[in-house]
């Protein structure tokens, strides 16, 4: 007896001890893989979060950060099926077939996960907007995370069965323990120590549980996404607690379909909840983008997925779904849908900027209308050909396939330039070039080149430069100086046709003050011009007088301040040689006028318009006129019709001869004819043109009377000649007669 006993005893402490190992394995491996399947969602989720920021293109993010966190994922998912080793711990393959299921499901949707991924960054990375492929992304994302979630509860609930299996097993045992007395308290003393084991194994593997939850609540909270169910039975919910912040307000237990539908937006309630019941009803699932208002009045568009929760006899139990917050995808999407429009409005209905668009072949894909307005191509007649075939000249078509090549080959961007190019006429344009790559939905190059028309830039370009050169040129000819000065004086510039002409040379003065420059005293009247232009603008003009090496010299300066600008340019000029002209002017003309007047004959100046210029006080006395009465006037207004015709015959000698002698009668004021001889000398211009005559009249009056008396006395004479002659011939006429007379009695 006591052998079989003993033998009982040691047969049940055989089987406790191996039960107790089968606990220590069940939790072991258990609990590796509950942990393998939160990873699963925690690792899907960060690649979410992570890809968001790699669409909108954060420096920080690089493509195999995020690809990174999906790899993750996909191992431990591996790793529950087939088994495998970290630095977390072994995993040991699952038995159950649901599970496995699930698991390869949730794979399956990671591969499809990321083939959606990979559209939407093609179409982010191209500039295009892409609002059906985010979504479709967050759709997939919120598939693959219910789908993991099942995968959990099928481990979990794998997990339970095996330990109710054994806790089933410890109680046979320990009612055989009972029965075999001390051999069975020995034997349950031991099962104890091995179950407080497993509890304590099972305490750490739910920390670690809540651990990964934290995470999970964590990682919905940067994703904006949080999970939902309801039971259709009672038609309560329960939210995750990013949901009750996406909706702003405070989590609670009561939450149902009324509660939602006060939430919704009133023009999306109705289709809202008819697709819900339609997922309850039939089956279908529940994928829409809505808008909801939130108690502060502020509105946010969220994305909810749900399906059907049926139980293993199908059941329908409820729902279960994800919700994300999209507002921010659905304002970007906003944003880029109107810089799109911009830029196609931009691109179409400008004829300033040629754009065009080229594959990784060179072939041209886009054209608008400025390109067709600058090079000549139709839009049909580029779309398909070469790029150089179309507008690169002959010398310039290997260098450029070889840039594109390499910039599609090799990333190596062109910069941007000047090109001369190609018309469709053969005639060349020069442009500015700027381009850009990006990459379509087949994540294919594309090539877009941004051409400004600088044919008038060049022109303009050119007329400066010209001008230039022909205000250089006038510097150079002009005997000015020029000085280009700030506001206080400053000089900044200047030009001077010798730098011989200058008070110092320039490095002397550059970037100083023109008061610090000059002598005290014309720095003062410099000073006060200055603040004339400051106060009243305009333009001033004053005289100085300078030492330098060549002597004393005078000069006039003119201050004016450039339009627009609060530079002034003060222009000097030596006018030395023009104050000694002027005093020899005067004297000149003082010597003239000692003369003019003091001549003791008449002296008339006659413009080439036959008008009155100047006359002296001698003429004036002649004629009874004073001088204000003649000047303006012509010679015809002081002749009478005869003496006129006098005048005109030698008015139109005027420009034919440098002389003329001719005597003319003058009409007085008190209406007498005066007779006068004038000597008229005509002057001409260095060119020989006719500049005025002037002539010198002398009064005939005396020497006419004389004459008269003269030949009065003469004709006396002849009188008395001619008397005597006749008498003489009468004579001898009368002696004829008598003769006759005497002959014939």
């Amino acid at each position: 007896m006591i052998v079989i006993v003993t033998l009982a005893a040691m047969a049940a402490m055989t089987i406790l001890i191996s039960s107790s190992g089968i606990a220590l394995r069940i939790a072991k491996q258990s609990a590796p893989l509950i942990d393998a399947a939160m990873e699963v969602k925690y690792e899907l989720s960060l690649y979410h979060l992570w890809f968001e920021e790699l669409v909108q293109q954060d420096p920080t993010i690089d493509r195999e950060q995020v690809w990174q966190h999906l790899n993750q994922a996909r191992w431990y998912a591996n790793a529950m099926l087939e088994g495998g080793e970290n630095q977390e711990g072994q995993f040991q393959a699952l038995d159950d077939p649901i599970p496995r299921a699930m698991i390869l499901k949730t794979l399956d949707h990671m591969d499809r996960f990321e083939s959606v991924g990979l559209n939407r960054l093609e179409r982010a990375q191209s500039s295009l907007a892409g609002s059906r492929e985010d979504q479709r992304f967050d759709e997939v994302f919120a598939e693959v995370i219910a789908i993991a979630d099942e995968a959990e509860t099928a481990v979990q609930q794998n997990m339970a069965a095996q330990v109710r299996q054994f806790e089933r097993l410890v109680y046979i045992l320990g009612a055989v323990v009972i029965l075999i007395g001390l051999a069975g308290g020995t034997l349950f003393f031991l099962f104890e120590r091995r179950r407080n084991a497993h509890y304590d194994l099972l305490l750490e593997s739910r920390e670690q549980l809540g651990r990964e939850q934290k995470l999970l609540k964590e990682a919905q909270a940067f994703a904006h996404i949080g999970n939902w169910t309801l039971d259709t039975g009672t038609m309560k919910a329960v939210w995750s607690d990013e949901i009750f912040r996406i909706f702003g307000i405070d989590a609670k237990d009561d939450v149902g379909p009324e509660f939602l539908s006060s939430l919704l937006h009133p023009e999306d309630r109705d289709p809202v909840l008819s697709s819900l019941l339609c997922a309850v009803e039939d089956g279908r699932a529940h994928d829409m983008e809505y808008r909801i208002v939130r108690p502060d009045g502020e509105i946010r568009w969220i994305n909810c997925l749900a399906r059907q929760i049926q139980d293993e006899s199908g059941k329908v139990l409820g729902l279960s779904g994800v919700i994300q917050d999209i507002t921010k995808r659905k304002l970007d999407e906003s944003q880029m849908q109107e810089s799109n429009e911009r830029l196609s409005r931009l691109f179409e209905h400008t004829d300033a900027i040629a754009v065009q668009g080229c594959d990784k072949n060179r072939r041209i894909i886009y054209w608008n209308p400025a390109s067709e307005s600058l090079y000549g191509y139709s839009e049909d007649e580029a779309i398909g050909r070469q790029l150089e075939d179309l507008i690169i000249p002959d010398e310039m078509r290997e260098q450029v396939i070889s840039a594109i090549d390499a910039w599609v080959e090799e990333e190596k961007e062109i910069p941007s330039s000047e090109l001369t190019l190609r018309r469709a006429d053969g005639s060349q344009v020069e442009v500015f070039s700027s381009h850009v790559m990006f990459r379509n939905k087949n994540n294919e190059p594309e090539m877009y080149s941004i051409d400004v028309d600088l044919t008038e830039l060049k022109q303009a370009e050119a007329k400066v430069r010209k001008g230039e050169l022909v205000l250089n040129s006038v510097f150079q000819a002009l005997p000015d100086l020029f000085f280009l000065m700030d506001k206080d004086g400053t000089i900044r510039d200047y030009r001077a046709q010798q730098t011989s002409a200058l008070y110092v040379p320039p490095e002397t003065f550059l970037n100083k003050r023109m008061q610090d420059v000059l002598p005290p005293a014309i720095a003062t009247q410099f000073d006060d011009n200055l603040a004339k232009v400051n106060t009243q603008g305009g333009l001033t003009t004053y005289e100085y007088s300078l030492e330098v090496p060549q002597g004393p010299r005078q000069y006039e300066a003119r201050l004016s301040r450039l339009p627009d600008s609060p530079q002034f340019i003060a222009v000097v000029r030596d006018i030395t040689g023009r104050k000694q002209a002027e005093v020899a002017l005067k004297n000149s003309e003082e010597r003239y006028r000692t003369i003019f007047e003091g001549a003791p004959e008449g002296v008339w100046l006659i413009g080439p318009d036959h008008q009155t210029l100047e006359v002296n006080q001698r003429l004036c006395e002649m004629l009874g006129y004073q001088t204000d009465e003649m000047i303006g006037r012509s010679p015809l207004d002081f002749a009478d019709e005869e003496n006129q015709k006098i005048f005109r015959r030698q008015m139109e000698r005027i420009d034919t001869t440098s002389r003329r002698n001719y005597e003319v009668d003058l009409r007085h004021s008190d209406g007498h004819n005066i007779p006068v001889y004038f000597n008229a000398i005509t002057l001409h211009t260095d060119r020989g043109t006719t500049l005025a005559a002037v002539a010198f009249v002398t009064d005939l009056t005396g020497q006419k009377a004389a004459e008269q008396v003269l030949r009065r006395a003469q004709k006396m004479d002849a009188i008395g000649q001619l008397t005597g002659g006749i008498a003489h011939d009468f004579n001898n006429l009368l002696d004829e007669a008598a003769s006759r007379r005497k002959i014939d009695p």
